[in-house]
């Protein structure tokens, strides 16, 4: 079953209309649409109020002078309808509107002076109004340049300097600094997450460059500053097949040969999605039972901190593989890694949000990130305060 306005990504089919117009889901949406309720802004709901009690007064007044000359007075009926109605005519104060239409038009100058374009003139007045700005993340607040900032393994927690898109920065373990060539398991994490990755590294005058997704991106500049070179990974290591991200199933899957004729599976995706599929976890080179308890507890550790977390795994395929199929990464994986990246937030978003609280307007963020996570105006990691993670043995 398909619905008007779908959008075929792959493959071929015939079908039936079975529904047209108003049958159609567009069609119920726009339906939908036509009766909604149009809200008004406070101001025109309180000049609305006005113009009733007004117009109540007007009437009311004109009422009385007409029954006050015809009754008391003796003047003809038509002289006192006449009358009444000139002074009901010069009661309506003509130039409110005028005077509105000004006074908005003033607020609008006034806001695209601080650089904000208004589209109607009552939103100028709602402004006034408001106790709650509900605010997107990624890109609003944030700069959309992701960092991996935190890297936990089963043999040790990393913490990954630098910012940004720069491929350089040190890393940092149980306090000290460190050398990803030390740890076995974090080249197999670099590894992971170049080659389960869309994004396009370019090496120029000395420096790389990256394109695509911002995650992804940062995923790359993981794996630059693990020590990986990205165009020698991806000749050894050709990619043959992929299960691209959806929203539906939350991972990324790869199929990968080496030149001996072997098949690897890298994943990536959320934690949440990944752990129930993993049966190891890597440990100093070696695949052993994975702990449940201690990744649930440093993902939610992770996550209060503010980290968006990304489950990193993989798999070794039967040798000459060349397709890859969703039941191939539903069990059986090892989890290398979970990594911690955070968004740096732009310096005028701190201040906005900081001016909208001393205001008494609470900002609400509408994110898809864990529950637990709480955003951070800062991008100080806490991870360089902390001892080494625990050793390897289970329990």
């Amino acid at each position: 079953q398909a619905f008007s306005g779908s959008l075929v990504t792959y493959g071929q089919g015939v079908g039936v209309v079975v529904g047209t117009g108003a049958a159609t889901e567009i069609g119920r949406i726009s339906t939908l649409l036509s009766h909604v309720q149009t809200l008004t802004t406070p101001l025109l709901r309180k000049i609305a109020q006005f113009g009733r009690w007004l117009t109540g007064g007007i009437l009311a007044l004109a009422a009385a002078m007409f029954g006050f000359g015809v009754g008391l007075r003796d003047y003809a009926a038509a002289d006192m309808f006449l009358a009444a109605v000139g002074l009901a005519v010069a009661a309506i104060p003509e130039g409110l509107p005028a005077i509105i239409t000004i006074t908005l038009a003033i607020g609008v100058q006034r806001m695209a002076r601080r650089n904000a374009i208004i589209r109607r003139l009552p939103a100028v007045e709602t402004l006034g109004s408001v106790t709650v700005i509900c605010s997107d993340k990624t890109g609003t607040l944030t700069r959309n340049e992701m960092t991996v900032q935190a890297v936990v393994q089963a043999d040790c927690e990393f913490a990954v300097e630098g910012e940004g898109y720069d491929a350089r920065g040190s890393w940092v373990c149980g306090g000290t600094l460190a050398s990803p060539e030390d740890f076995p398991g974090m080249l197999d994490t670099c590894r992971a997450a170049l080659l389960c990755n869309d994004a396009t590294v370019h090496h120029e005058d000395g420096s790389y460059r990256f394109g695509g997704n911002p995650m992804e991106a940062a995923l790359a500049v993981l794996a630059v500053k693990g020590g990986l070179t990205p165009a020698r990974e991806l000749e050894e290591l050709p990619r043959v097949d992929t299960i691209p991200f959806e929203s539906q199933h939350k991972f990324m899957a790869t199929l990968h040969h080496d030149h001996a004729g072997h098949a690897f599976g890298f994943v990536k995706g959320a934690p949440e999605v990944l752990l129930p599929r993993c049966h190891l976890e890597r440990c100093a080179g070696q695949d052993q039972p994975l702990r449940l308890d201690y990744w649930e507890g440093r993902i939610e550790r992770m996550a209060r901190q503010g980290y968006r977390t990304l489950a990193l795994a993989t798999r070794a395929m039967p040798r000459g593989q060349r397709e890859l199929a969703f039941g191939d990464v539903d069990g059986g994986l090892t989890l290398l890694a979970v990594v911690g990246l955070l968004d740096p937030p732009r310096d005028e978003a701190v201040r906005a949000v900081a001016a909208c609280q001393a205001a008494g307007i609470g900002v609400k963020m509408i994110t898809g990130d864990h529950a637990a996570r709480k955003w951070r105006p800062s991008t100080t990691t806490p991870w360089r305060r902390r001892r080494a993670a625990p050793t390897c043995s289970p329990g």
